[in-house]
């Protein structure tokens, strides 16, 4: 019976049953808004009075939002009422792009969203969550949205790669621009849904052809790409600023024909800079961007020794790909970019980008420790200036007494004990705090005795000041 019921009904019903059910069904504790719950557990803990007391506005937001993606009107309502909130546009927006149809529905009955309701920026939405079924509901509600939103979903839906979803929306449009042609033919003027507001909140390049290219590279195939190339672009509009945008963009996508779509643009005339580099960190997958790393390597692409005297691309990438805490990219960058060449060439400018600490600060903002680590033992990059404070910083993000150790014993610069053991007192939620601070405090004490040693070795080796008999 659990398998057919959704996790929010188990734990409201069936999990309740006995003892034996609740044993069965542990798993099973936690009722979710954003999934269907029968109406009367709903009700009994959301419709007493005083339900939602102890939650922020925002909170009550959230409630009202999730229940609503539930597509459970009777929750909903119940949800509105303890909240003490009315429907607006933002909530159908919200319970669109989680395709909850009937919720949507009882939402514009009635009148109950007493604001204009944007059906284009709804559209748009639900294309970018890959909602069809709300996107055909938005166009049912509104017929005469404007051709410039239904290319604007267009757009979003090709940069998911939802080609069915898309080619449906083209089609749309195509239907609507031949409309608004005939009614010009024929002297109406058609206001386009008048949401002139909106439409010019809308960037103005969201809609053109450019734009459902440049989304394709992204997330299409090759042959997906050419055909949209061929059929959105007009003549003349293929310019060199539109062939940079699209290479770069082919660099960062993942799919397995990445290189063939670069090629295919550079036979068309796009280029290739240094900072191509960058765009490769878009992907997430480490081996993936080493991959192409190496493959503009091989065609004589390299970071532009011009820009150590700007900052040093090697060391701005290797600053963000140590945030990242893929091992494999800073390896690969500082083996195989010629690192040293810029060290050699631009002696103070290059290593004075390096010792900024920016690859350390990177690393203690995503807690990517590991990484820190290799930053020193491995890479041998400096700390940076005291300024940085990168003890306290570490404490303060969480790290673990290994991390610590490293910099402590590395010398890192700004190091304060006691500040040190000031920030380790701060209540926070951190699994390391209190190993960390009998950690500080026994440093602090070997410190103490090594200063006091220190000062009776002193003391006993000037004239006259020796021990006595």
């Amino acid at each position: 019976m659990a398998a057919h019921m959704s996790t929010s009904e188990v734990a409201c019903t069936l999990r309740l049953v006995d003892r034996t059910a609740s044993d069965l069904l542990a798993d099973h504790r936690i009722a979710r808004f954003s999934h269907p719950a029968l109406a009367e557990a709903f009700a009994a803990r959301w419709a007493a009075p005083g339900a939602c007391k102890a939650l922020t506005r925002e909170e009550r937001e959230a409630l009202v939002e999730l229940v609503a993606r539930s597509d459970e009107v009777a929750n909903l309502e119940v949800a509105l009422a303890a909240a003490g909130l009315e429907p607006d546009r933002g909530l159908l927006e919200y319970a669109a792009t989680g395709g909850a149809l009937r919720v949507c529905a009882w939402l514009v009955e009635d009148d109950r969203i007493e604001e204009e309701i944007p059906w284009g920026r709804i559209l748009l939405e639900a294309a970018d969550k890959r909602q069809r079924a709300a996107a055909e509901w938005c166009l049912a509600q509104c017929p005469q949205v404007s051709e410039t939103w239904l290319r604007a979903a267009a757009a979003t839906a090709a940069g998911n790669n939802d080609l069915p979803l898309m080619d449906w929306l083209l089609a749309k449009a195509d239907e609507r621009a031949a409309l608004a042609g005939s009614a010009a033919e024929a002297g109406f003027v058609d206001d386009e849904e008048g949401e002139d507001q909106e439409r010019r909140s809308m960037p103005s390049d969201l809609a053109t052809g450019q734009r459902l290219c440049l989304s394709a590279i992204d997330a299409c195939d090759l042959a997906n790409v050419q055909r949209l190339w061929q059929q959105q672009l007009k003549a003349g509009s293929e310019g060199p600023e539109l062939l940079q945008q699209a290479a770069h963009r082919a660099l960062a996508s993942p799919t397995p024909d990445w290189q063939a779509k670069v090629e295919w643009l550079l036979s068309r005339g796009a280029d290739l800079p240094p900072g191509s580099y960058h765009s490769c960190l878009e992907l997430k997958d480490g081996a993936a961007v080493v991959e192409r790393f190496k493959w503009l390597r091989s065609r004589g692409i390299r970071p532009d020794p011009d820009l150590a005297l700007r900052g040093s691309l090697s060391f701005v990438l290797f600053a963000e790909i140590a945030g990242t805490g893929n091992v494999e990219m800073m390896r690969w960058l500082h083996v195989e970019c010629d690192w040293d060449q810029f060290g050699a060439t631009y002696t103070s400018d290059a290593w004075a980008a390096a010792e900024d600490g920016q690859p350390y600060v990177r690393a203690i903002e995503r807690r990517e420790w590991s990484i820190l680590c290799r930053l020193r033992q491995r890479f041998s990059i400096p700390f940076g200036p005291p300024e940085l404070e990168l003890f306290t910083a570490a404490i303060r993000a969480g790290a673990p007494v290994t991390a610590l150790q490293l910099l402590a014993d590395g010398q890192c610069p700004g190091l304060d004990w006691a500040a040190a053991e000031v920030e380790a007192l701060y209540p926070r939620r951190n699994r390391h705090r209190l190993v960390v601070l009998a950690w500080i405090r026994e440093q602090r004490r070997r410190l103490r005795i090594q200063e006091r040693v220190l000062k009776l070795w002193g003391a006993a080796g000037r004239p006259g000041q020796g021990r006595r008999r």
